[in-house]
């Protein structure tokens, strides 16, 4: 299959609006690197992209369930959404955090993972059910609670929202994918 091309690029920096030059310069601050990958559309709206990065730096960073178990949610949006960006940074971010290879690639085939830890499972099976039915069951909500606290459930559902909304952009936008892992294509 030929890949589309991107509808919108990173900016040159000759076209650049003084918001979006002023966005760029504070983005770098914030993230330490320039305009990248989801954000690259998102420079088209430089408030949104300032308010969505530090968004981003906390879920990369500070949840309370930490980055392993993060990337799982992520990568199975990136599968749902079949969003190559997403894929390619965070594959290789979940297999620096300790994520197995047969966890990753199975999320890749868009199918649960066999022989997960008791918190790994926990989280591909809230997350499935969260984009299944839109919602958690009271004993997905308990398990989850019990286990990560309210903090956890709030979290995890922000951290599913978050990549779900990079990823449509990104979809909409079709940005190019860096190198990196790809994802294969769905089944």
């Amino acid at each position: 299959m030929t890949a589309r091309p991107d509808r919108m690029p990173p900016l040159p920096e000759t076209a650049l609006t003084a918001a979006q030059r002023d966005a760029a310069e504070v983005f770098a601050t914030i993230r330490d690197q320039p305009v990248f990958g989801p954000f690259v559309p998102l420079h088209r709206s430089p408030d949104l992209m300032l308010r969505l990065a530090p968004v981003g730096d906390f879920m990369r960073k500070q949840l309370c369930f930490g980055v392993r178990l993060a990337e799982i949610a992520i990568l199975f949006t990136a599968r749902r959404y079949d969003q190559p960006v997403e894929w390619a940074i965070h594959a290789e971010i979940a297999a620096k955090a300790g994520l197995p290879a047969h966890v990753i690639a199975a999320l890749s085939e868009d199918r649960m993972p066999e022989d997960m830890s008791a918190d790994e499972a926990l989280v591909w099976n809230a997350v499935a059910e969260i984009d299944r039915s839109r919602r958690l069951s009271d004993a997905t909500y308990a398990a989850l609670s019990n286990r990560f606290g309210e903090q956890g459930v709030v979290e995890l559902a922000a951290l599913m929202g978050y990549y779900q909304l990079l990823a449509t952009v990104m979809n909409c936008a079709r940005t190019a994918a860096p190198a990196g892992p790809e994802l294969p294509p769905a089944r």
